[in-house]
């Protein structure tokens, strides 16, 4: 069962690490890797440090895994990310191929090789 906070923003899942694991298959580790990263943000971090996450966070875990099938690097689909929203993001990496998705994805403004 999710774990629930009554200081969560409404209209929030507000999803815990294990929470979000549970949710999206990708292990712990893999997500405290993606928040170095900056691939993910938490919604709030609660007086013991717990940090609390929204739907978007699974669709940022969603885009990384459809970016990374797609040939790209943590990088470039953080780069994406900053100028592109997930959902849209997945739309662009799974009906173009990766060199129009990486020039369709600078033109926006992108920061990515290639």
């Amino acid at each position: 069962m999710l774990q629930r906070s009554d200081d969560a923003p409404s209209g929030s899942q507000n999803l815990q690490v294990g929470d979000l694991a549970r949710l999206t298959g990708v292990g712990k580790a893999t997500i405290e890797h993606y928040l170095r990263l900056g691939l993910l943000r938490p919604i709030s971090v609660g007086t013991q440090g717990y940090r609390r996450f929204d739907t978007e966070a699974v669709a940022r875990i969603e885009v990384v895994r459809v970016g990374r099938r797609a040939g790209f690097g943590l990088a470039e689909i953080r780069a994406m990310l900053a100028v592109v929203e997930p959902a849209e993001l997945t739309e662009l990496l799974t009906t173009l191929p990766p060199a129009r998705c990486r020039a369709e994805l600078a033109a926006r403004g992108a920061l990515i090789d290639g």
